[in-house]
């Protein structure tokens, strides 16, 4: 067809051919421009079903507005032949530009997240591709990421009328052959089953597999044995093949390649958004590579050098949040400049014990930070952005650059147990005053472990004299709280909350977490703090895609709801329910509602905060986040 002329389309050369037709370069000589020209050849027009699908790839791409995907302009028949006119793109394919040992990370980042926006658009609007593949993606001259070939793209059944035009929802084997192109299908799609838009989220996953390491996942010396490997295998990790990518990018694929719909992410939003937050942690450095750490050396060393997506996030999310509230230099009893309200960060404490008092002293940090945070009038830097310097002390000084505080709570645990007394505590906190550097208040708290609920109010309340900040009654008593009267449960709950806190989200640290929590709940079947914990790490077990068993979602529920009977006034608790709904269901609008809730009585707490930017930047209000 080279030469001829369609209408007012000058067809200048034959660009490729695919089973949906050939595709032009043509000139078209009316509005001066070029386009793309799909012609669906005559001897093919005979068949009612390539003329069907034809049709359906121009009403697919005539119903989709998106600048990552082709644009079609015009469906015309000329002389019997039929064809569509689409935005000509000028770039190389994907499979051009994939190296034999993957792509550097920016890169897969470039491509990949305007491509799971692209496919959430299509979705939006019901329509599924089934043909993602490197060919049927091209990157343009100014590295735009366009979609192509809808030509096998169907609707889903479900749309109402009006909504789209329904498409037929043919099976996508016939008589032994298969529509799509087989390295890249998922197995369900190959199995003939019933399909739906998560089978583009693994060829999605195909895709970022081959863009991460430059080999397919599922490989094979035929097109069955090929088959067979999909439904069947496990792809070699990401890890192995690229150690110097971050451990969550293979997270994200290995979610995306579950061979049930139901395992995988359940929206191209949720990819996009899951490579959004990689990105920014990936950016500001904090994130995690691949290589391997022996359990107890990880252990030993997990919070220096490391962190994990949730401890990025929560520091990114946090101190952008609170420079809005950053004050000048403040003395006590004066009021901070501007009328702001004092701002602190409390440090990890130092365990002078047993190493294996780790989990005590990070206990007592996150404790008193809890009850710092109840009090209206100071503000506190939330637990995630402070655990950035447990291990690390840089001075006061380049701490108040870095988070913009005004003061510095720090101190140090030494835990001594007796064999044949009661165990005793030995707590030193110490507060500086930023602007000076001064030592403005300083205490040695020796104590029987009994009296540890005091000793972590009276921190709190020494604090807050010092900062001249006055306490309403509600928050007075908020400080004087203690969330259970056992002592061996509250031991269990701490070591709960350090195994849960570990920023290698594994399956070994959560289920250590587990049993701890358990062992609380049984030690005090009344500790609501430790069921709403117990749910939260249920849901991070689902989130970070270690069970997703309806037993697991089922145990977090009966644990949320037995914390929500037990303290349904308590902030905390509605915040950990918050997590659940997030983490485990992502079901936005709740999480908020629980949220809400809390803020009642927490107001502006930086755990509330840092929770919630991530939750309505999910929802798309990035501004707002």
């Amino acid at each position: 067809m080279v030469g001829q002329t369609l209408s007012h389309y000058r067809i200048v050369e034959k660009l490729g051919a695919g089973g949906m037709g050939e595709v032009y370069l043509a000139e078209d000589t009316t509005l001066k421009r070029q386009v793309a020209l799909k012609v669906l050849p005559q001897e093919l027009a005979a068949s009612k079903e390539r003329l069907d699908r034809f049709q359906r790839e121009a009403e697919t791409l005539a119903a989709l507005d998106h600048p990552n995907i082709v644009t079609i302009h015009s469906v015309e028949e000329v002389d019997g032949v039929r064809f569509l006119t689409m935005q000509l793109v000028e770039g190389k394919r994907l499979s051009e530009l994939i190296p034999k040992s993957g792509m550097p990370l920016e890169r897969i980042f470039e491509i990949a997240i305007p491509l799971a926006d692209a496919l959430a658009a299509a979705h939006d609007k019901g329509v599924i591709h089934r043909d993602l593949k490197p060919g049927n993606l091209m990157v343009t001259d100014e590295g735009r990421v366009k979609v192509l070939d809808f030509g096998l793209a169907k609707l889903r059944p479900d749309l109402e009328a009006g909504e789209a035009t329904e498409l037929p929802t043919e099976p996508l084997t016939d008589e032994g052959r298969v529509l799509g192109t087989v390295p890249y299908m998922s197995p369900e799609q190959l199995e003939g089953r019933e399909i739906d838009a998560r089978t583009d989220i693994f060829s999605l996953g195909v895709l970022l597999y081959e863009m991460a390491t430059g080999e397919r996942p599922f490989r094979g010396d035929s097109s069955i044995s090929i088959i067979t490997s999909i439904i069947r295998d496990t792809p070699l990790g990401i890890d192995t093949l690229r150690p110097d990518l971050p451990h969550h990018l293979g997270r994200i694929i290995r979610h995306c390649l579950e061979k049930e719909p139901v395992r995988r992410y359940q929206s191209a939003l949720d990819v996009r958004n899951e490579l959004e937050d990689l990105k920014a942690e990936s950016a500001s450095g904090e994130v995690r590579r691949t290589a391997a750490v022996a359990p107890r050396q990880r252990h030993a060393n997990l919070w220096r050098g490391l962190a994990a997506a949730g401890l990025a996030l929560g520091l990114a999310a946090t101190v952008v949040i609170w420079q809005a509230w950053r004050s000048g230099p403040s003395q006590k009893g004066t009021v901070i400049p501007d009328d702001r309200p004092p701002m602190i960060v409390v440090l990890p404490f130092d365990n002078l014990g047993s190493p294996d008092d780790e989990y005590f002293a990070d206990g007592m940090t996150e404790e008193v930070i809890s009850r710092l945070a109840s009090v209206d009038g100071l503000r506190v830097i939330s637990r995630t952005t402070a655990m950035q310097y447990k291990g690390r002390r840089p001075s006061v000084k380049q701490i108040g650059k870095e988070l913009g505080v005004d003061y510095v709570l720090e101190g140090s645990v030494r835990w001594e147990k007796q064999p044949d007394g009661p165990s005793r505590v030995r707590v030193t906190p110490q507060l500086i005053r930023v602007a000076d550097d001064t030592h403005i208040w300083t205490e040695r708290y020796d104590r029987e472990l009994e009296a540890i609920f005091h000793v972590q109010s009276d921190i709190a309340q020494s604090t807050i004299d010092e900062v001249g900040v006055a306490l309403l009654e509600p928050e007075r008593q908020a400080l004087d709280s203690q969330p259970t009267e056992n002592l061996e449960a509250y031991q269990a709950y701490l070591r709960g909350l350090y195994y849960w806190r570990l920023p290698d989200t594994s399956a070994e640290s959560f289920e250590l977490a587990l049993e701890n929590f358990r062992e609380a709940i049984q030690l005090d079947s009344e500790f609501a703090q430790a069921y709403s914990k117990l749910a939260g790490v249920h849901a991070a077990m689902i989130h970070f895609g270690h069970d997703y068993s309806a037993a697991r979602r089922e145990a977090g529920w009966q644990a949320a709801e037995t914390a929500l009977v037990l303290a349904p006034e308590s902030p905390r608790v509605r915040t950990d329910i918050a997590r659940f709904y997030y983490f485990a269901d992502k079901d936005y609008d709740l999480a908020l509602e629980q949220l809400a809730l809390a803020e009642v009585k927490l107001g502006r707490d930086p755990d509330i905060l840092a929770l919630k930017a991530p939750i309505i930047r999910r929802q798309g209000r990035w501004k707002e986040a």
